[in-house]
């Protein structure tokens, strides 16, 4: 049985909570989902996140603190999240024009 997300290295009791809210209940279920789309389904979800949760995921699924995180693997999540930000706009973009 997967870990609950509480658990997680990094999270306190608010950004778990922002997690449930999208459906993630485990650690497991960040590892399918990823990081990044978790991230951005928070967003979304009018939750007020900062990038600090990014990093918070990203580090603690590798059992380190946030602020051990590299410039390049701060800067490789926000090219991520750049490249998911652009393919949701783009498929939202065409589900309206097929109406």
């Amino acid at each position: 049985m997967s870990k609950s997300i509480e658990q997680l290295k990094n999270l306190g009791p608010k950004s778990a909570q922002m997690l449930f809210q999208v459906g993630i209940k485990t650690i497991e279920d960040l590892l399918k989902r990823g990081v990044v789309t978790t991230y951005l389904d928070v967003k979304l979800s009018g939750q007020a996140a900062s990038l600090n949760l990014l990093y918070a995921m990203f580090a603690g699924l590798q059992e380190r603190h946030w602020t051990e995180l590299e410039a390049d693997e701060k800067q490789q999540l926000l090219i991520e999240l750049e490249q998911q930000t652009q393919i949701r706009e783009l498929i939202n973009i065409d589900t309206s024009f097929s109406n």
